[in-house]
């Protein structure tokens, strides 16, 4: 199974691959990390930084994802 994994991660499709597994990961991650940050301090929990936070976290996870699919 590890080496189907190694040679489809070597493919020409592979970044995409990577990517793909990468930012589900990186958004949960990001996500809980938000989310108990609300949960110590909820006044910061307003529909405006509901929003913000999540334009945010959604970029930040495309970022981080795009950087993992080349390792």
């Amino acid at each position: 199974m590890t080496n189907a994994m190694a040679v489809l991660g070597a493919s020409a499709i592979g970044p995409l691959v990577k990517f793909s597994v990468a930012f589900p990961f990186t958004y949960h991650f990001m996500g809980a990390i938000r989310h108990f940050y609300w949960e110590k301090n909820p006044d910061g929990l307003t529909v405006e930084t509901q929003e913000k936070s999540s334009i945010a976290l959604f970029g930040a996870s495309g970022i981080a994802s795009a950087f993992l699919m080349f390792i």
